[in-house]
């Protein structure tokens, strides 16, 4: 970049984010969650959840003070992992309430490890090394009449925003596909837009007329 370039590049960036100029420059452009997360509210020692950045919390400083050199490069100090106060404080009404409907409602008899499988996804770490991108450009090449449902979260600080409908702006896929095959629905939600009354309820009609339109017999 020229140095014009890379001046409005910084204003742009912080006018974005909120996070001042200085603290973007010395960080290169490049600040990655943790960084962000850390310096976006420093001043007051409080610190958004990546499940949802409607919810934030006092977060004491790290031990040591902050790295960085400095002068607006904080966010490089070391420390303990930063708290999701946003799942703090759902996670036990909401497995006990889970726990409460396998045991009752479905009859569930398995051992309590087997609870924590299920509410943890009953996967482990995700491995795949492929291009999603490609995959799917290949699914759909193989089957036209597949339908695609993409939910999105405005809050949800793990899911970089517009990341994925970038991602579908650039699928090489028919024309035809593109303008009836794939669904967006935007939620006001963190990371589990099924906890948010509202949302829920946008989500379930939203998944409710994408499997009308994809099940129905043209």
């Amino acid at each position: 970049m020229t140095a014009e370039e890379r001046t409005k590049a910084i204003a742009d960036f912080s006018r974005l984010t909120g996070l001042s100029k200085s603290f973007i420059q010395n960080n290169d452009l490049r600040v990655t969650l943790e960084r962000y997360n850390s310096e976006l509210m420093h001043d007051q020692h409080r610190t958004l959840s990546r499940s949802d950045a409607r919810v934030d919390g006092f977060t004491p400083s790290a031990g040591g003070g902050r790295g960085g050199g400095g002068g607006g490069g904080r966010g490089f100090g070391g420390g303990a992992p930063p708290v999701d106060f946003n799942l703090t404080a759902i996670s036990g009404p909401f497995a006990a309430s889970y726990e409460t409907y396998l045991r009752h409602e479905l009859n569930f008899t398995g051992a309590k490890e087997a609870i924590f499988y299920l509410s943890s996804g009953g996967i482990g770490t995700f491995t795949a090394t492929g291009n999603e991108d490609s995959s799917l450009a290949g699914a759909f090449a193989r089957n036209p009449k597949l339908h695609l449902f993409v939910g999105i979260n405005y809050f949800d600080l793990g899911l970089p925003f517009y990341a994925a409908e970038y991602s579908l702006a650039h699928l090489d896929v028919s024309p035809e596909v593109r303008a009836h095959n794939i669904t967006v629905s935007h939620q006001e939600a963190g990371a589990m837009a099924y906890v948010d009354s509202k949302s829920l309820t946008k989500l379930e009609h939203d998944l409710s007329g994408f499997l009308a339109q994809a099940t129905a017999t043209k």
